[in-house]
């Protein structure tokens, strides 16, 4: 049996897809259906995990799985999952923002070409799904904030998968 190592890294960068955008002087004096369902990149209070980034990286660390068939074929690399946390807390629209390997490891590269490239796609999907599965099982956070009141906020995690 593999040991594996799911290294979830809870500094939790706020990763912003795009340019950062602020409003900080832009206040309109009436404000529409469409600003209230504005997603914000960046805000003045960030949302946060109950408990904080240490309780994250512990809800992370206890719910993530090796996916056996990731396991399998030796796929392994770092996942980073974008989502929205809601007015209310919830976690709404997870996704795969991006995925990156060391294409350089001699270990990735032997792996590809022992299990095939099909075989490791599908163990590369697996890690994908897996991370997905972990950010809508996360409970309510605590929503951001602009200018006191509470927004939407686009939101990601980088969880890693290493075999040893």
């Amino acid at each position: 049996m593999k040991k594996y190592t799911i290294i979830a890294i809870a500094t939790v960068a706020l990763l912003v897809a795009g340019t950062a955008k602020t409003i900080a002087n832009e206040q309109p004096a009436i404000e529409t259906e469409q600003q209230n369902d504005r997603v914000y990149d960046i805000c003045e209070q960030l949302p946060h995990f109950p408990g904080g980034e240490a309780k994250l990286m512990e809800f992370l660390m206890k719910n993530v799985k090796y996916p056996k068939q990731a396991e399998e074929c030796g796929a392994q690399g770092r996942v980073i999952v974008q989502f929205i946390v809601e007015k209310d807390g919830s976690i709404t629209k997870p996704k795969v923002v991006k995925f990156t390997q060391d294409t350089n490891d001699p270990q990735v590269v032997v792996t590809k070409a022992t299990v095939g490239e099909k075989d490791y796609k599908a163990g590369i999907q697996a890690l994908k799904d897996e991370a997905v599965r972990v950010v809508k099982a996360m409970p309510k956070w605590t929503p951001g904030k602009q200018r006191g009141k509470v927004v939407r906020v686009k939101y990601s995690i980088p969880v890693t998968y290493r075999l040893s």
